[in-house]
């Protein structure tokens, strides 16, 4: 097996190892953490004195140890606050079911009163003593009231059983006798209740006030009488004979209590339960604990099955099955930088692939090139027409190849110079055109049009890419010092420089307002074109980059600078079918242009990373963050986007200036513009600092689309024309090592 294959067969396996460590270590402190909040809970050792129930005369229960007198009995206390934990509340339970077994006379086993202020206590209660489910060693066992049933169901409860009742007495007083207990819910609110008083009062008047229990969910026993006394007066009291409460007498009552620095609600609830099956609380608790051990083991089991499939769980999530949880574990993946059948390609390989491509781009590029180093769109076979004549070049492609190749960071000064010959091309007479002068001046220059569209206005898209391509060859001749000692090369960039400076502000940047316009001379003077000043931004980019001033001032350039960012991020939407920029006809349908969102994405990140522009809207951020991810499973496949944009121009036709419209359709290819946004993100996510997660990912995207993309890019690519091949070496410019 080759080293590499070794290696990658070693990694494979240490994280298949990682995950199945990582679950059985989860399982392991899961079962360690119920141990020990079993054995912090010194109730359900097996040590744990027996307890039992007595009653005292007002028919409270007591729970104590057996071996000590009565006078000793200790209550056991736990609180419900209604500033604490809240409880569901229970399902309503029909007043018509009866008990499961037990004597027919009673219709429920319980009668719970309580102020409907303790609603949340009440409900957590009512559900905590119909769903507990009897130890299987006392069902059927004997009782006062006949064989134990498995479930103590029904339990009253008066808001659920009379909320459409007519004679709330009489159905309360029927509830009371068909009640085999009554479960008293004590609170400051209850203790104060009419209602509360009344249903223990009636209780009693039944002969059954030893079975009456008390569960104290907050207040203070101790405080009688006060704002914070719990326990109502007809528990507190007795009876007399004539059936009204002798408040001369005090009892002490015994309750289970609730409150948290108490029993807590888990053992009071249970005292209660112990009451009503007439056991002791041990009984009770040593089946809780042999509950929890079989819950124990049974979670064991059963993580112990997950843990023989979570690799391949985790492997197929990794590899993009539609397995529930899986976006989420693929997350994890990436945080962590642990996936193994996704893993982001290493950078070492990704710069070296980008050089190749590069290579192979120029070599290209060779074939486009024209006898007077000019480019032509046609392919080296069909570069003739039928009567022989070499097809023209076109200056819209000479732009964006020669500023590609400026760009290159692998460019030698020979290939510098051949750019830079056909670059001057470009400035000759025969080439830009010119407006008529004034009597007595020289002639204007308007800009550039292919020789097939003579007949129209020049388009500041062409201006734009010569402009880029004279910055980037300027910036690259230096680089080389291919200018050093040449006085006359250096003047002749500089006029170069300047018409084309002049051009572009003379009749494309009408408005001071950062927008930029697709053709002079526009009707509408406050329309700007999307694209022509997406242009016109990485023009300035790039002018910036090679120390270009801006008609003779550096700081007018950095000004125009920001006032294009500016403008275009004014245009951003994010109420499309994907947030990003539209056509500017809007007579089309609204959508994004995702080619061109991707380049004023890569354009926007650069210009923040070069200190030219403020900081971007954290909103965009993500947004660019969210469109890099999603390129990563693209294939050159992948639709490319189309817009039209069409202005009105006055057109001067011979007989007067008359307004025509015309109309241009651009291709936006996604591809390039995806690598330069990645580069770019990189960049800023070196100088501020982003989630791991969003790092792998755009890592990620990044080695798609050169390497596993790049080998099948130039040809998919050159089908379409040369001048998609043209931005994808211009975008290939930047995943170079960054300089120091």
């Amino acid at each position: 097996m080759p080293a590499t294959s070794s290696r990658n067969a070693a990694r494979v396996q240490r994280h298949v190892w990682f995950t199945i460590y990582s679950e059985y270590a989860c399982i392991v402190t899961f079962c360690h953490h119920i141990t020990v909040i079993q054995r912090a809970n010194p109730a359900a050792q097996s040590s744990a004195p027996a307890l039992v129930f007595s009653f005292d005369n007002a028919g409270a229960l007591r729970f104590g140890v057996p071996s000590l007198p009565p006078a000793q009995l200790k209550p056991a206390h736990a609180t419900l606050s209604m500033t604490g934990p809240t409880f569901p509340s229970q399902p309503n339970t029909s007043a018509g079911n009866s008990g499961g077994g037990g004597s027919s006379e009673f219709a429920y086993w319980a009668f719970i009163s309580y102020s409907h202020s303790d609603e949340k206590s009440a409900a957590w209660l009512h559900r905590t003593l119909e769903t507990y489910r009897v130890p299987g060693n006392l069902v059927g066992k004997a009782h006062r009231d006949g064989p134990l049933p498995r479930r103590l169901f029904p339990v009253f409860r008066d808001r659920d059983e009379l909320a459409s009742g007519h004679d709330l007495n009489e159905k309360i007083q029927r509830a009371l006798e068909g009640s085999r207990y009554l479960v008293v819910l004590c609170s400051p609110r209850s203790a104060r209740s009419l209602y509360v008083n009344e249903e223990i009062r009636r209780f009693k008047l039944m002969g059954r006030r030893e079975r009456i229990l008390a569960i104290i969910i907050e207040g203070e026993p101790k405080d009688v009488g006060g704002p914070a006394d719990c326990f109502p007066q007809a528990l507190r009291h007795p009876l007399r004979d004539d059936g009204s409460i002798d408040t001369t007498v005090a009892l002490d009552p015994i309750a289970a209590d609730a409150r948290p620095d108490k029993d807590g609600p888990h053992n009071a609830s249970l005292k209660v339960l112990a009451g009503m099956l007439e056991v002791g609380l041990d009984t009770l608790l040593q089946r809780e604990k042999l509950r929890a051990r079989r819950a124990m083991l049974r979670t064991a089991l059963q993580a112990a099955a997950v843990l023989a499939l979570a690799p391949l769980f985790v492997l197929g999530a990794d590899a993009g099955l539609g397995l529930p949880g899986g976006e989420s574990i693929r997350a994890w993946l990436d945080q962590e930088q642990m996936s193994v059948l996704r893993p982001p390609a290493e950078s070492a390989r990704v710069l070296a692939d980008a050089r190749k491509l590069r290579a192979d781009l120029m070599a290209k590029f060779a074939e486009y090139r024209l006898p007077n180093d000019l480019y032509t769109n046609a392919e080296p076979a069909s570069r003739k027409s039928s009567d022989g004549r070499i097809i023209d070049p076109t200056y819209w492609n000479t732009g964006q190849i020669i500023s590609a190749i400026g760009r290159n960071p692998d460019l030698t000064p020979a290939d510098a110079a051949i750019a830079m010959r056909g670059l001057r091309r470009l400035f000759t007479p025969d080439i830009i055109r010119t407006e008529p002068p004034a009597p007595g001046q020289p002639p204007v220059p308007m800009g550039w049009n292919e020789k097939d569209k003579i007949g129209n206005p020049t388009q500041g898209e062409v201006a734009a890419w010569i402009c880029t391509a004279l910055a980037t060859c300027t910036d690259a001749m230096r680089r080389l010092e291919v200018l050093k000692g040449d006085p006359t090369s250096d003047a002749e960039l500089a006029k170069d420089w300047a018409t084309v400076t002049q051009v572009l502000g003379h009749h494309y940047h009408p408005q001071a307002r950062g927008g930029w316009a697709m053709y002079p001379r526009q009707a509408e003077k406050d329309r700007y074109s999307h694209y022509t000043s997406t242009l016109m931004l990485m023009a300035l980019l790039e002018a910036r980059q090679a120390g270009l001033s801006w008609q003779g001032s550096t700081e007018r350039r950095d000004e125009l600078l920001r006032e294009t960012a500016a403008r275009l991020i004014a245009g951003y939407e994010r109420d499309l079918d994907f947030p990003g920029w539209q056509s500017d006809d809007r007579e089309m349908e609204a959508r994004s242009l995702d080619g061109l969102t991707l380049q004023i994405y890569a354009l926007l990140l650069s210009a923040e990373n070069d200190g030219a522009i403020p900081p971007l809207p954290e909103s965009m951020v993500a947004d660019i963050t969210a469109h890099l991810t999603r390129c990563a499973v693209r294939t050159l496949s992948y639709p490319l986007t189309s817009g039209e944009f069409s202005y009105v121009v006055e057109m001067d036709a011979g007989t007067g200036v008359r307004p025509m419209k015309f109309t241009e359709g651009i291709n936006f290819h996604w591809y390039p513009w995806a690598i330069e946004a990645c580069t770019q993100w990189q960049r800023r996510a070196r100088r501020i600092p982003q989630p791991q997660l969003h790092i792998t990912r755009v890592r990620r995207t990044l080695g798609h689309l050169v390497v596993d993309l790049g080998p099948e890019a130039i040809p998919m690519l050159g089908k379409g024309g040369n001048w998609t091949l043209a931005e994808l070496l211009y975008c290939l410019g930047s995943v170079a090592p960054e300089k120091p």
